[in-house]
């Protein structure tokens, strides 16, 4: 094996020697900045004890914890600037050090250690080790980690401990192989990921296969497949209620990682799952992403024909994610809101229709129900359904008869709220 071969894709927050700086940066753009440590700005508005530490040191060299402003200009008489950095001391007697091999973007191996200290604050390595162990990434964990990949092929390393709220408190992200892979690691799992490698710089990045949630015992676990959802915590790190919300047709969920913050609120725990690759009949089969396969394209003037083996599939899909969401909240599938944006916003209802319990409600944005979706059931379900004054895609024309049937056949829940003054079919993340 060529370990110099391993990392084949470099993000732009690891294009200069400040990397830490340029994951900051990254993390805004992503929004993100919560899953870091609190960043001071000056010595003066710092709460103390916190931790000064070089943009650029490892393994503890030139970090500290600091007691008072006195203690910062100690080491730092020259002040802040470039530096050093003046952050949140994260306490906990528990850190979390995750490996993964990384194709584009998607998520080949992952390997995570946790190790216990015998203090709740400390710069490592000047603290008793109590104990290591393998553990299982949970999911929300991973989706957050694999946004800070989507430029990124190779090996790299996360280091962060876990907030009270439950949020991740990121550390640093090392583009390399680290200390877990090359000591702690089991070695059977060690040697499978080094093995792929191999074969991996032997061939090209880019043929491996990813991983994908699926419903296991109330949490989301990993099969080969697809990318995990995006999930955005409550922010008051109180889960009471989680929505489902499903991406259009193509555009997947880049930008909706980008301005995560957006959707951020108390109470609600947002997650948003990938449309699986498929091959789009209407455009000559070309791989798109997508909750069904389009058979025909009538440019926005009428329902477009689709493929029910491709929806089965996806409501299939969804109903585990769903299941799987339930049997983290105290009253189940009551306190799940499901809804999308466009392709979106017809999947999520045709899974609400076809869910085997009551939802606590569906929020479609500029979309309409599937003429494959049969009516009749879950009849006092919510629904509220939004379209764009100057939508062309969506057409009221055609749109409004496919919801004119869920009240004929008795939904007494249903709103069409007035349309949206302004907005054409592609909404953007403020609108949603």
């Amino acid at each position: 094996m060529q370990v110099g071969r391993c990392s084949r894709v470099t993000p732009r927050w690891c294009s200069s020697s400040a990397t830490k700086l340029f994951l900051r940066d990254y993390a805004i753009e992503l929004g993100l900045l919560m899953q870091l440590p609190q960043p001071y700005t000056s010595v003066e508005e710092a709460r103390y004890p916190c931790i000064l530490k070089s943009p650029t040191g490892e393994f503890g060299k030139d970090c500290f914890i600091v007691n008072s402003l006195d203690e910062v200009r100690k080491h730092a008489p020259q002040g802040l600037g470039e530096r050093w950095i003046l952050q949140e001391l994260i306490y906990g007697c528990f850190e979390y050090s995750v490996t993964f091999l990384v194709d584009h973007g998607r998520l080949l191996e992952v390997l995570g250690t946790a190790y216990e200290y015998g203090s709740a604050a400390y710069v490592y390595p000047d603290v008793r080790k109590v104990g290591k162990a393998p553990f299982e990434v949970p999911a929300g964990q991973l989706a957050v980690m694999q946004a800070f990949l989507v430029e990124y092929s190779g090996v790299c390393n996360f280091n962060y401990k876990v907030r009270e709220d439950g949020r991740m408190c990121i550390f640093e992200v090392n583009t390399r192989i680290g200390g877990d892979l090359a000591c702690d690691v089991p070695r059977d799992r060690a040697r499978r990921l080094f093995e792929r490698l191999d074969t991996l710089t032997a061939s090209g990045l880019g043929q491996g296969t990813a991983v994908e949630p699926s419903a296991r015992g109330g949490e989301i676990v990993l099969r080969a497949g697809q990318r995990l959802p995006l999930v955005v915590d409550p922010l008051d790190g109180v889960h009471r209620f989680t929505l489902v919300y499903l991406h259009p047709f193509k555009s997947g969920l880049d930008d909706y990682i980008r301005k995560a913050e957006c959707f951020r609120m108390a109470g609600l725990r947002i997650v948003m799952p990938w449309a699986p690759w498929r091959n789009i009949s209407c455009f000559g089969g070309r791989r798109m992403l997508a909750w069904y396969d389009y058979l025909t394209d009538h440019g926005g003037l009428a329902e477009d024909g689709l493929d029910e083996a491709t929806l089965a599939d996806s409501r299939l899909r969804l109903s585990a994610l769903l299941d799987a969401e339930a049997a983290l909240l105290p009253h189940g599938a009551a306190g799940i809101f499901i809804g999308g944006c466009s392709q979106g916003c017809g999947m999520a209802l045709d899974v609400a229709m076809n869910y085997s319990a009551d939802l606590a409600g569906f929020v479609g944005v500029v979309g309409h129900r599937l003429s494959a979706t049969a009516v009749g059931r879950h009849l006092e379900l919510p629904l509220d359904f939004f379209h764009g004054a100057k939508d062309r895609v969506m057409r009221q024309s055609w749109v409004a008869p496919t919801i004119d049937a869920l009240l004929a056949a008795g939904h007494v829940n249903l709103v069409v709220h007035k349309p949206l003054v302004g907005v054409p079919h592609v909404v953007s993340r403020a609108v949603e």
